[in-house]
């Protein structure tokens, strides 16, 4: 039996597109364990010291990243970015996932920052990807700088300037 012709039946439907992986809870609980997880799993560096050398296993910590979570959680590196796009002011969870994904950029980025303060970490690459940048002006003392054009009116033979 065919559907008749410009049918309504999909405004019948009680919700539309499939449902979340993740409840607020659920992907709080996920990024703990996740954390618990790194803090239980360091890297292990190999050197050699001594005479002989001997081999010395040293624990690093690991660094809780975006791209780990979201291996932890089996989605996308996109997941977080269209979550927070998706979701609308009526949902019901707008705050608790707002509130969640905050937390955990939050506790990501203090255990980077603080890493890198005490030496755990490499500084230098700590503050590229969290964007941090040393800005220092030390050509105009905080004033604007003005973009000046000078040319020779061809017809009066005046010098004259435009600003950008």
């Amino acid at each position: 039996m065919a559907w008749k012709k410009y049918n309504k039946l999909w405004q019948q439907r009680i919700k539309h597109g499939r449902n979340r992986k993740y409840t607020p809870e659920t992907l709080w609980e996920s990024a703990l364990a996740y954390f618990k997880w790194c803090d239980k799993n360091p890297w292990i560096k190999t050197e050699y010291k001594g005479s002989p050398p001997a081999k010395v296993e040293i624990p690093i910590a690991r660094p809780y990243t975006w791209e780990g979570l979201n291996l932890h959680l089996g989605v996308s590196k996109d997941y977080f970015g269209q979550l927070k796009k998706n979701l609308k002011e009526e949902d019901e969870h707008y705050d608790d996932f707002l509130g969640v994904i905050e937390a955990i950029r939050d506790i990501m980025d203090a255990q980077k920052l603080e890493g890198a303060m005490v030496g755990a970490f490499n500084s230098n690459i700590v503050a590229r990807y969290m964007g941090l940048k040393d800005r220092t002006d030390i050509t105009s003392d905080d004033e604007k700088i003005d973009q000046v054009y000078k040319y020779t009116d061809p017809e009066s033979g005046e010098t004259k300037e435009i600003k950008f």
